[in-house]
């Protein structure tokens, strides 16, 4: 029995639908004519070294009895990983509605030819409904953020291990840890966008002036070239590390994030930098332990979406960085740098650093786990509760000696962002270790062994200019923007007006009032300045089209609070950011 019966048929659709996809197998030069046995069920099988087949011991229709969702279906989307012959899959996609979303991470090209050799997929692939992922972390990560939010907030999104696989090897099991890890990102994600995205762009706009006024920072990049750096994070090691970092001192450029500070003021350790990226209000309770005096000489690089407070109530130098998420892309593209900051500041500050041309990076407190009581190091604000241990909200993993450790998916997921950023910049990476995780891409060394081998050595001269460098302020040019807020008020109560209409007679309208609420989300999308600001109001409206099942009086109030608030921020922004009213040839209209 060979493989080759869809194959072709598949990969043609593939390479139309899914070329990425298509490519990668083609690459892998796999052998279609693959044989399968026939198991003592009398049905297609694949091979084991042993000679017996995956579903040997079990019949498929024992195994994936459970794979189908009871609820919300249709809202719904199922990430497999390991396809076999399709056993799983098919059970899927027979007994789900068209709606529901099929994911397959399979990570041998040759499993993934008997799939598509056995079973016929193209009509599927052409509605978009089944996507086969070869095993490439981003590829898999772009997948699931640019196409499950909608699943995720307003049905479920159901990762299936597929247990005749991992008889294969070791792969299934450590492709699966990625999916889940992936899938709590993007929870973390979905939720941030939800809870604090307004927090996050009201804060740019609040601190826009302040940015003016605190210039660009673009004369820092390469500035920093041959120095070696060290990050200091707040990992629970950095209690033993700050001692051997003071009795073994190195001629480097150090770097911490602005919550950190009280932590390092009890151990002496002046950084040359600090940064904040942290948009909530406990950033302003670091002033509660930090000694300004001390702080006064430590230039702050503060994200542009910081509560506007934690800036104003520093003492040192400030400088501006714009990053990823908000307003930053849209109004700095091509002449400002925009840095995307990974949610976690340690991971900002080997980006900015890399950016500003770093020769080493040194890594200290990037521990991604703890022991004992204390999660942080002490003096972080984390650092006032004791760690109790939840198997809900904790992991337990062994670290280089084999001891246990705890963590949490939020540091698993900083953990592979890191690793996953050392494979692309230029700077040479080592982490200092301490105990904890270790991080694939930079070799472990400890602190005197990086000392006596002149790593961690800078020119001291260099290292001076580059301090000067970052207390200095270079002017930055106002942007040029332009004030749009009439016309969509214009555009959008012809909108308004349009749905009063078809609501009127709702149940005779269903198809006009899908189309004008698709309509809709096309003109609040278009422009990528206002975007940030209305993600609420987007998701929304994205949420009302894609759960709907026939639209009523309840619906109409929800648009017309849409956007009513969509036109209040557009109004917002334009006073915050000067803008400068425009005939806005080329806009869009609603309707």
């Amino acid at each position: 029995m060979t493989v080759v019966n869809f194959f072709e048929k598949n990969l043609q659709a593939l390479e139309k639908h899914q070329p990425h996809v298509a490519r990668w197998l083609k690459d892998q030069r796999i052998d279609r004519e693959l044989r399968l046995i026939t198991n003592r069920w009398r049905s297609p099988d694949w091979p084991l070294a042993s000679g017996k087949g995956l579903f040997e011991a079990i019949p498929p229709r024992v195994i994936y009895e459970s794979w189908v969702p009871k609820e919300k279906a249709h809202l719904s989307a199922t990430i497999i990983v390991g396809c076999n012959l399709g056993y799983g899959l098919n059970h899927v996609l027979t007994r789900t509605p068209n709606a529901h979303k099929v994911f397959v991470v399979e990570p041998r090209a040759e499993m993934m030819a008997a799939c598509l050799g056995q079973n016929d997929y193209s009509q599927v692939f052409k509605i978009n409904r089944l996507f086969f992922l070869p095993p490439d972390l981003g590829y898999l990560r772009k997948a699931v953020f640019q196409q499950l939010c909608l699943q995720h907030e307003f049905g479920d999104i159901f990762l299936r291990q597929d247990i005749p696989s991992q008889q294969i090897g070791p792969e299934y099991m450590f492709w699966a840890q990625r999916c889940t890890e992936v899938l709590t990102d993007l929870r973390v994600e979905m939720n941030t966008l939800r809870e604090s995205q307004d927090t996050m762009v009201k804060n740019e706009l609040d601190n826009f002036q302040r940015a003016m006024k605190d210039g660009s920072i673009s004369y820092l990049k390469n500035k920093a070239e041959g120095l070696s750096a060290v990050i200091l994070a707040a990992g629970p090691s950095l209690n033993t590390h700050a001692r051997l970092m003071l009795k073994h001192p190195a001629t480097a450029l150090y770097a911490s994030a602005f919550q950190l500070l009280p932590a390092l003021q009890r151990y002496r350790l002046k950084p040359h930098l600090c940064m904040a990226i942290d948009f909530t209000d406990a950033l302003r309770r670091v002033y509660d332990r930090l000694d300004k005096n001390w702080a006064r000489s430590i230039p702050l690089v503060y994200s542009c979406k910081v509560t506007p407070g934690v800036v104003q109530a520093y003492p040192g130098p400030t400088l501006p960085v714009w990053t990823t998420g908000g307003l930053g892309t849209a109004i700095w593209r091509g002449k400002e740098p925009v840095l995307n900051s990974g949610r976690n500041v340690g991971i900002a500050l080997i980006r900015f650093l890399n950016w500003c041309g770093v020769k080493r990076l040194f890594l200290v407190g990037f521990d991604f786990a703890w022991q004992g009581e204390f999660t942080h190091v002490k003096g972080h604000l984390a650092s006032e509760s004791r760690f109790h241990f939840d198997p809900k909200r904790h992991l337990k993993l062994k670290n280089k000696k084999g001891e246990t450790v705890f963590s949490n998916p939020t540091f698993i997921t900083a953990l592979r962002t890191v690793e996953a950023e050392l494979k692309n910049i230029r700077a040479e990476v080592f982490n200092i270790y301490g105990g904890y995780a270790t991080i694939a891409g930079a070799p472990e060394i400890t602190w005197e062994e990086a000392v006596s081998s002149g790593l961690l050595n800078s020119d001291s001269d260099r290292l001076k200019h580059f301090s000067m460098k970052l207390s200095e302020r270079q002017p930055s040019t106002p942007p040029l923007l332009e004030a749009k807020s009439s016309q969509w008020t214009e555009s959008l109560g012809f909108a308004r007006k349009r749905l009063e209409k078809l609501f009127r007679r709702a149940k005779n309208n269903q198809k006009e009032i899908k189309a004008s609420l698709d309509q809709l989300l096309i003109f609040l999308t278009q422009d990528p300045l206002y975007h940030p600001y209305l993600v609420a109001e987007i998701r929304r409206l994205a949420g009302l089209i894609f759960t709907g099942n026939g639209y009523g009086a309840k619906d109409l109030s929800e648009c017309n609070d849409i956007i009513q608030r969509a036109l209040d921020k557009v109004r917002e922004m334009d006073q915050k950011l000067e803008a400068r009213p425009t005939s806005l040839r080329g806009l869009k209209t609603a309707f």
